[in-house]
């Protein structure tokens, strides 16, 4: 379903391929030439960092669920803000001493 959305102080824009291409032509030909090199890099996963996310997206859906629908049935919720403050204090504990280290 699409709804047509009039907002009178939002000025119609030109589609965003005509105005990058008439920003910097010459930036054209400088990618091509930096694009023959090979830039692939391997980026792994933090694994603090990614079982943190799972914590805190685990409680995410526990309260978008319960709190997201009229009929939802009744949920103890009362361990998400300890687990926000645990979760805040770590990663600033954790930024501290990469900051230090550095």
């Amino acid at each position: 379903m699409t709804v047509d959305v009039h907002n009178p102080d939002q000025t119609e824009s030109k589609p965003l391929n005509t105005e990058l291409e008439t920003l910097a032509p010459e930036a054209t030909a400088e990618q091509a030439e930096l694009s023959t090199e090979p830039t692939s890099t391997m980026q792994e996963p933090d694994a603090e960092a990614a079982a943190a996310y799972e914590e805190l997206y685990r409680a995410w859906r526990k309260l978008y669920f319960a709190l997201g629908c009229k009929t939802a049935e009744p949920a103890a919720i009362g361990d998400i803000l300890p687990l926000l403050r645990r979760t805040a204090r770590e990663a600033h504990n954790r930024n501290n001493a990469s900051t230090t280290v550095a």
